[in-house]
């Protein structure tokens, strides 16, 4: 009696491991004719070699043939074993290949069959999560056939309708004689689920997202199994020669993916009827992009000769071609054509967002991609083209099509005396407005630029006929739109979907894509030098036309107008020698030009200028390096607002201030990472969905001059996401109220600032930096969480177990992530073991005010640590009862409260949350290096000299003096440290302690110094925590639990919970909230902690946080009276 169905969980497919237990399988459950208590298991099967097919040994391939179980029987059916965690697609393909009759395999004397009578039951995955796949491939299309699968992964929660579906089909059939219905019925098990119709673009984004990285995975394994020669490892080389130079593999693959992806998007979004085949895809690519076009020629050419180039079907493309293929494009153009958001949103953005979200989530961050809201852009095109008029007198603005005579260097006509072609100098008209976009993305602001000219040509052009305006359109565009307008992108999705974006926009405006002219928008690194010589590449004209041209844009010195969204990123990896050498002052033809890293002709003397290394800079520093070369012209972007008033941005601010007549500036703020709040105290926001603060700066340069001392104007804009994305639609560059500023050495500022209360804190004050010369920013571990512990013993046996482990042992035991430049596992091993591993080498060491860990000190920059700061930190370590101050160069936080001293060496952010703090030790050895040292003084003798003249008194080289004769090194600590715990101080200063070292004045009363000394003596001491004060808190633990889960304040109760039983009483809600370097002294400390039980010990040192804080409450109070009683004799 036949079964009526089947079920998954009965029939315990799970069970299936090999051959022998999946022959059972289909006897029992799916009754197929195998007499398995007749015949011999070798009887059951044709084993083949791997070999027959090519196959490396790497895959641990075990192939065989079901043997027929009845005459005629259409199917042929493989079962293959595969050693490999994942399916071996490229080795399954190749078994296909050996299998299937082709110009390359026609041994007459081996069975072949047609692909779509072939079943694979494969096996593949570890040992107890092997996974079971059915696989056919199906040739409905009609070039190329589609793998499809349905199967059985024990680790997964799986689909058991699908399965169930899938495995009732492949029930032996009743009438074996009933071919075409055996075949039928068969091939349905392997329906690929997406014939339903896809209508929406979030839906499909994240499909077609899913299928790239499939083929994206496919071409690596492909790469790699195939020769040197091979048609993939042709096409990378060329694209490393021609495109992007430090392309690896995996990143020409993602590109290979993402090209298929949109290049097939793209033609299906041209193609109007329901049928999609691949056949039609190149034809369907606008002439507007060349590249595109032929690349995806190349990609799917395909064959089995000699000459074959890259095969379609290996690389699995034909499921991106079935998801077209059921994709109502009608559908998703609607969503492409609708405004969301208050009109601010783009779907086309929103639709790659979503694709490189699911296709590579970390993709974004890498290369510090955040796409512009539309009323950013249209704010800055609608200015940029307002200066034109205004400013240039081009009356059109950016729809201006007139031209202009350059002068070029050329070939002679003729040849001279020695029968050569010389170069002689002439005139060539060029456009006079000419846009890049050198980081254009998915092309918005290009769009934008195109829909206002567009506008501005509909109001110049009035006509009756509709027809005469759609031709002169035509020759607008291809005389005077396409040939000025240039873009440099250098990831292919967003590439692909800028040409997309581009040409749907101009089909929309009645533009004729049967003309020949190509967008200019480009795949290259903007910020890799131009090549000078033509290159031609073999059998790829496309490819080579695409660097051709970017080169000709590169070289173009009549590009005048610069715009865009360069990238955000501090660990940039464009770290070629063009652009490197550009920041630093040097031309790419050697010469002389304006460096970043220079202020006023001198190095900017930063120790590690790390920020102008950010990509955003450098495209400042390629725009700024192309208008230069013109006679006048505009860089409009949007950035990190960090460069307006941070310090190492100086050298920055100063060559941009003389190089430019104007400079705009929008500080949009949003800056949610240092906590920014409006003026008024009520939300601010960021315009992009990021956590740094943005702002736009449209710079303009009026004339041919060097050293121009612009004008700066500028606006801080404040308020929620709603109200900026207004006000910038409603408002243009010659619509605001601008504060004029006056950037001047030494900071050259693009921020307000009060220069009146300016000149008053720097006169006669001494910056801590030349206070105590020796000093640098604290300790970089690279991983905090390992190579910093709880005690010494922790310690000590952290770091004699992990020298002993293997390196890859070591990283997943300790999870120490990936290795990075600066870090590396066995590098840490290796270090320790150098260091011959003493326990005196075990130090304390302040992660956070307050808070004490333990660490193995070896001093070596790249080892254990990643930067250990030896220069500074050894003098604290040797040294006995040594002191440190520390603070920090700038702060992003509400309040300037980044000051705090300690006796050990410090983590960088110890006591600076936003940026990094430094540390000023008190005391230093006279020779580094020397275990003999004599003890001396970090205090500069000019500050020495000032301070003891001022005061009278005779200095003395350590601790203390009586302060009426003598005054010592921790005297004047104890001063300096009362100045900064002023209020008064803080408020008042409040913008310059933010954006530099503090200052500190020297005062000539003497009994207001030994005041000061004595308030910050105690300071010291509460904060080293070496006053024991009483305290009144109380730990309320009724079931005994001391381990930190979740930590809250209870306002009305005044208790601090730990967990959902424990608390602390007695907790004010402004001593809950107190901060020292922006930490919430109380809720960091704890919530450092979460997870771990709180010792007797902890417990105690949590309550004298509490009370240090008030006693440091009282104190503040009493230094700022007693400095508002003698104010004059301080400033």
């Amino acid at each position: 009696m036949r079964k009526e169905g089947v079920n998954l969980v009965e029939s315990n497919i799970s069970k299936i491991k090999d051959l022998d237990s999946l022959l059972e399988y289909l006897v029992d459950e799916l009754e197929w004719p195998i007499l398995l208590d007749e015949i011999e298991p070798e009887e059951y099967s044709f084993n083949y070699d791997p070999v027959d097919f090519n196959l490396s040994s790497e895959f641990g391939a075990e192939i065989n043939q079901l043997r027929p179980l009845v005459q005629d029987q259409p199917w042929g059916i493989f079962i293959v074993e595969f050693e490999h965690k994942n399916l071996p697609i490229s080795a399954l393909r190749k078994i296909l290949f050996g299998l299937v009759p082709s110009k390359r395999n026609n041994d007459s004397e081996s069975p072949k069959w047609n692909k779509e009578n072939l079943i694979f039951i494969c096996f593949f995955g570890e040992k107890d999560n092997r996974t079971i796949a059915f696989i056919h491939f199906d040739e409905s299309s009609k070039v190329l056939p589609s793998l499809k699968s349905f199967y059985w992964q024990p680790s997964l929660e799986t689909n058991f309708h699908s399965i169930n579906e899938g495995l009732s089909k492949l029930k032996w059939p009743e009438n074996e004689e009933d071919s075409i219905g055996w075949i039928t019925n068969w091939s349905s098990a392997f329906s690929s689920g997406y014939r339903e119709r896809v209508k929406t673009s979030i839906d499909l984004s994240t499909k077609l997202a899913s299928l790239a990285k499939k083929t994206k995975d496919l071409i690596q394994e492909v790469y790699n199994v195939e020769s040197k020669n091979g048609p993939l490892h042709n096409l990378y080389e060329s694209f490393k020669e021609e495109l992007i130079h430090d392309l690896s593999v995996s990143e020409f693959a993602d590109m290979y993916a993402q090209t298929v992806a949109y290049g097939l998007f793209y033609a299906r979004i041209m193609n109007k009827s329901n049928d999609f085949e691949i056949s039609e895809v190149v034809e369907l690519i606008p002439n507007t992009n060349p590249f595109l076009k032929e690349l995806l020629k190349k990609c799917f050419e395909h064959g089995y000769g000699k000459d074959s180039k890259l095969d379609f079907d290996e690389l699995e493309i034909g499921e991106i071609v079935y998801l077209l293929s059921a994709t109502n494009t009608d559908k998703i153009l609607d969503d492409f054509g609708r405004r969301t958001g208050g009109g601010t949103e783009d779907p086309v953005i929103h639709f790659y967002e979503g694709f490189l979200n699911e296709y590579q989530k970390e993709q974004r961050k890498e290369r510090g991609v955040f796409y512009t809201p539309d009323p950013v852009v249209e704010f800055i095109v609608k200015s940029v083209d307002l200066i034109l008029k205004n400013d240039f007198s081009f009356e059109k603005g950016l729809a201006d099509s007139s031209t202009r005579k350059v002068k070029i260097k050329r070939e002679s006509k003729r040849k001279n005396k020695n029968g050569l072609y010389g170069i002689v100098e002439d005139t060539k008209d060029v456009p006079s407005i000419q846009i890049l976009d050198p980081a254009t993305g998915t092309g918005t602001f290009l769009k934008q630029v195109i829909q206002l000219i567009k506008n501005q040509f509909d109001k110049d052009f009035i006509t009756e006929s509709n027809e005469d305006s759609k031709n002169e359109w035509n020759k607008y565009v291809s005389k005077s739109l396409l040939p000025r307008i240039f873009g440099f992108e250098i990831m292919m999705a967003p590439y692909a979907i800028a040409h997309m974006k581009i040409g749907l926009l101009l089909k929309e405006t009645g533009y004729d894509f049967n003309n020949d002219e190509r967008l200019n928008i480009l795949l290259t690194n903007a910020l890799e030098a131009p090549e000078f010589e033509k290159r031609t590449i073999f059998n790829f004209n496309a490819l080579s036309e695409e660097s051709n041209l970017a080169n000709e844009v590169k070289n173009n010195q009549s590009v005048n107008i610069v715009i865009g969204n360069p990238p955000y990123l501090a660990d940039s990896s464009n770290e070629n020698e063009f652009i490197r050498n550009l920041l630093r002052g040097v031309d790419l033809d050697g010469s002389s030009t304006e460096s970043y890293f220079e202020i006023n002709g001198k190095p900017l003397g930063e120790r590690n200028p790390r920020w102008l290394n950010d990509d955003y800079v450098k495209f400042l520093r390629l725009g700024h390096h192309l208008i230069s070369r013109t006679d006048g012209g505009i860089l409009a972007f949007i950035t990190n607002h960090g460069y307006l008033s941070n310090p190492t941005f100086r050298g920055m601010r100063e060559k941009l201030f003389k190089s430019f007549d104007y400079i705009y500036i929008i500080d949009l703020h949003g800056n949610s990472k240092y906590r920014e709040v409006a003026p008024d105290g009520s939300i601010d926001e960021n315009v992009f969905n990021i956590q740094q603060g943005v702002a736009i700066a449209i710079l303009v340069k009026r004339s041919d001059k060097k050293n121009i001392n612009s004008k700066v104007f500028h606006l801080d804009l404040w308020g929620d996401k709603t109200y900026k994305y207004k006000w910038l639609k409603n408002n243009t560059v010659d619509s605001i109220d601008w504060i004029e500023l006056k950037p001047s050495l030494p900071d050259y500022l693009f921020i307000p600032r009060n220069d009146n209360l300016y000149s008053d804190y720097i006169k006669d004050s001494w910056k801590i930096t030349d206070i105590f010369p020796v000093n640098s920013v604290g300790v970089v571990t690279a991983r905090d969480h390992f190579v910093l512990q709880w005690s010494i013993e922790d310690t000590w046996k952290t770091i004699n177990d992990f020298i002993t482990q293997p390196t890859e042992i070591a990283r997943e035991k300790y999870q120490l992530r990936k290795d990075v430049v600066e870090w590396k596992v066995k590098l840490a091993q290796d270090d320790l073991k150098k260091s011959n591993i003493k326990k005196n080498k075990v130090v304390p060491f302040l992660y956070r005010p307050f808070d004490i860990r333990y660490t193995y000190y070896t001093g070596r920059s790249k080892g254990f640590m990643c930067r250990p700061r030896p220069e500074v930190m050894t003098h604290l370590i040797d040294i006995d009862d040594n002191l440190a101050l520390l603070t920090a160069r700038s702060n992003k936080s509400p309040k300037p409260d980044h000051f705090f001293c300690t006796r050990y060496i410090s983590e960088a952010k110890a006591a600076e949350s936003t940026t990094q703090s430094a540390n000023f030790p008190l005391y230093i050895k006279s020779e580094l290096s020397l275990k003999n040292y004599v003890k001396q003084p970090n205090i500069s003798k000019d500050f020495i000299k000032e301070l003891t003249d001022k005061l009278g008194l005779t200095f003395i080289k350590t601790g203390n003096g009586n302060l009426t004769e003598t005054i010592g090194p921790e005297d004047i600590f104890y001063y300096i440290y009362a100045i900064f715990y002023s209020n008064g101080y803080r408020e008042t200063y409040s913008e310059f302690l933010k954006s530099d070292f503090p200052r500190v004045k020297i005062t000539r009363n003497l009994e207001l110094f030994r005041s000061l000394v004595k308030y910050g003596s105690k300071l010291v001491k509460l904060h080293l925590m070496e006053i024991n004060l009483e305290t009144n808190i109380n730990f309320v633990n009724p079931n005994y639990n001391k381990v930190i889960d979740k930590v809250s304040y209870k306002q009305k109760e005044l208790e601090v919970w730990i967990n959902n039983t424990s608390y602390f009483t007695g907790i004010d809600r402004w001593v809950w909230e107190f901060e020292v370097g922006g930490y919430s002294l109380c809720k960091k400390w704890l919530n450092y902690r979460k997870g771990k039980e709180l010792t007797n010990d902890d417990l105690e040192h949590f309550k004298q946080i509490v009370e240090i804080i008030k006693e440091t409450k009282v104190l503040m109070g009493n230094i700022d009276s007693l400095i508002q009683k003698n104010i004059n004799s301080l400033y």
